[in-house]
């Protein structure tokens, strides 16, 4: 008989009744956990992991005093009627998940984090459930996640707003349609990216315009981190600031201006089209 270990080897008795299951031990899963953790919305002892992975399960359970197991039957006897389930799985891994979680009780709720997979996918096999999708993104490592959450039709008031209060957690979460996450995948999911791109493509541009190498990639990504905080801590329009910062004739005119010439808000556009059509068909 499998039994349940938290920090320190501490066993949790077969009587205990997790309210937040996380199937899959990834890097968003982890990021997920960590926000509940250090905003008190659930104890370590309220949380359990399963993962095929033995050493990803070790980790979580040294690190974050998370109880573990490997078995999908065991977890489903551990956890609570009412309990969240925490689909963080690849895609690609998810049919072996959702068979796995087979005889669950219709009053557990399922969250899916998976690119790609619909809530229809999830209905087919728990039509009874409430289901939520939600597309974050990877600044959950450090809590500045920006996540979309979109849910069905048994999804109620109180449940909706739990989804989001767990997601807070990791950032900001805000709701949309079903139907407006692919487009979400191509701005916030993929987002991060770009900024690197951009972060990188002016660290580059700085070398060239004679900074070393570490000056250009030291200013660079202050300059990132400075402009997205003031965005966000001004609350001012990213339009309006950049009206502020630009003055008539002046340096960063002459910059934007160069941006403009080549289309710089039509390839923005391209990429997220681009994006936004892979994840459609991706799905």
């Amino acid at each position: 008989m499998m039994t349940f270990q938290q920090k320190n080897n501490t066993e949790i008795s077969e009587t205990s009744k997790f309210q937040f299951a996380v199937i899959g031990a990834g890097a968003m899963a982890t990021a997920i956990v960590k926000g509940l953790l250090n905003k008190n919305i659930y104890k370590a002892s309220e949380i359990i992991f399963l993962s095929r992975s033995q050493e990803k399960l070790e980790k979580q359970n040294k690190e974050l005093g998370i109880a573990i197991t490997t078995s999908y039957d065991e977890l489903k006897k551990q956890v609570a009627d009412d309990a969240f389930l925490l689909l963080g799985v690849k895609p690609q891994v998810m049919p072996i998940a959702l068979e796995g979680l087979i005889g669950i009780k219709d009053s557990n709720k399922i969250i899916s984090v998976a690119a790609g997979i619909k809530i229809s996918t999830i209905e087919k096999k728990f039509p009874e459930n409430k289901i939520f999708r939600v597309m974050p993104n990877t600044p959950a490592q450090i809590s500045k996640a920006a996540s979309a959450v979109s849910y069905n039709a048994k999804s109620s008031k109180e449940s909706i707003a739990k989804v989001k209060e767990i997601f807070s957690a990791i950032g900001i979460c805000v709701e949309v349609d079903e139907k407006d996450l692919d487009a979400v995948t191509a701005l916030s999911g993929s987002g991060p990216a770009y900024v690197f791109l951009m972060t990188e493509a002016m660290t580059n541009a700085g070398i060239k315009l004679g900074l070393s190498k570490e000056v250009a990639e030291t200013l660079a990504r202050q300059t990132v981190y400075g402009a997205a905080s003031l965005m966000i801590e001004s609350g001012e329009s990213a339009q309006d600031l950049r009206k502020k910062v630009t003055s008539p004739n002046g340096t960063t005119q002459a910059g934007i201006e160069n941006f403009q010439a080549n289309n710089f808000e039509e390839i923005v556009e391209k990429a997220l089209s681009a994006a936004k059509n892979r994840s459609i068909e991706l799905s």
